[in-house]
């Protein structure tokens, strides 16, 4: 009958096993056993210690194949479903039928935490990445710690970013991350990245307002601060904002570069540049560029409306112009223009003669 069947086959497995030492014989006995009692535990553990001894995984997993849908017990089935996960993954490396051994026991234990791991890493590995997304929404839930869920918000938007395109969607995870910890550096410079790309200038500026506010280091706020300035500048419209920054940053490093090219920028804006112009005056004459002082100087006499004024712009530029740039014929047009703003001028009247007699 079945039980003396039963007993004679666990004899014979006991034998092939401790007796005559052909385990490969016995793992064929035993799988026979479990197949006929597929929630005996003792047949399993039996199995895959003789699969072990002998590498035969390919019969291994046959046999549990054939078992696991007979299973009554449900832990014995998320165990032998976990056992052929692993031999697929491990000894086959037949990604496709570990990842459905896993997902299997998902489907009993929706929230099985070595399934999801093990999901998790064939996914990556299988470039699976919207398969991969959907197990990381899963774990995200399952953390209850909150740094166990930023990292996983993370790797999310990393994902999403990275491999999946989406964009707006790492940026909501960011959002996220910041809505439980707001002064989260890397999510920070991953949103100022984002925001730069998808041309959401507003947004890019709220968070350079926050990197200014919490950082420490005085070289990493300056450039932040020119970051936002920039922002405001070409991508907003806000240049008076911009040109405040600039202002600033200026006072404590008059030969910041980035400063000096955005002010020879703003030149060429009718509503800035005789601001613009002030604040490169000073540096022109460190930097002992002529040309540039000229132009600021010659922007500056424009906008004042003093003759005096305009006449003490205009002799400064003949200064640079004669002795600086070794220009006389510009100098004399310059003198020119200003004896005719102001032509009761003595100092002008006579230096214009005296440099017409050097040109002539």
């Amino acid at each position: 009958d079945e039980e003396n069947k039963r007993l004679l086959l666990e004899q014979l497995g006991q034998v092939l096993t401790d007796k005559v030492e052909e385990p490969a014989r016995a793992q064929s006995i035993y799988g026979v056993l479990l197949e006929s009692f597929p929630s005996e535990t003792d047949y399993l553990e039996r199995l895959l210690d003789l699969t072990r001894q002998v590498k035969a995984w390919a019969e291994c997993t046959q046999i549990l194949e054939r078992v696991v849908g007979d299973v009554d017990d449900p832990d014995v089935r998320v165990r032998v479903l976990r056992e052929l996960g692993s031999m697929y993954e491990n000894e086959q490396h037949a990604t496709a039928m570990a990842i459905d051994a896993y997902r299997r026991i998902l489907e009993d234990e929706a929230h099985d935490t070595n399934a999801l791991d093990a999901l998790s890493r064939l996914y990556f590995a299988a470039e699976q990445w919207p398969d991969l997304l959907e197990v990381y929404r899963v774990q995200l839930v399952q953390v209850d710690e909150q740094e166990g869920r930023q990292e996983k918000r993370f790797q999310m938007a990393q994902l999403l970013e990275e491999f999946l395109s989406d964009p707006q969607a790492a940026i909501d995870l960011y959002l996220e991350i910041l809505e439980d910890d707001g002064e989260n550096a890397a999510a920070l410079k991953s949103l100022a990245r984002l925001f730069a790309f998808e041309e959401m200038w507003a947004e890019l500026a709220d968070i350079l307002v926050t990197q200014i506010s919490i950082a420490q280091d005085d070289a990493v706020i300056r450039d932040y601060r020119l970051d936002l300035a920039e922002v405001r500048e070409l991508r907003l419209s806000e240049v008076d904002s911009a040109l405040e920054i600039y202002r600033e940053i200026l006072e404590q490093d008059e030969d910041n570069e980035r400063v000096r090219h955005a002010l020879e920028r703003l030149l060429t804006d009718a509503t800035v540049s005789a601001s613009a112009a002030k604040l490169l005056e000073p540096v022109y004459l460190r930097r002992e560029d002529w040309r540039g002082l000229v132009s600021c100087l010659n922007i500056l006499q424009n906008t004042v409306d003093e003759p005096s004024e305009r006449v003490e712009y205009l002799l400064r530029i003949v200064e640079a112009q004669d002795e600086s740039l070794d220009s006389p014929g510009e100098a004399f047009h310059t003198l020119l223009q200003a004896f005719s703003v102001d032509a009761g001028r003595g100092d002008v009247l006579d230096r214009l003669k005296h440099l017409a007699e050097r040109l002539s």
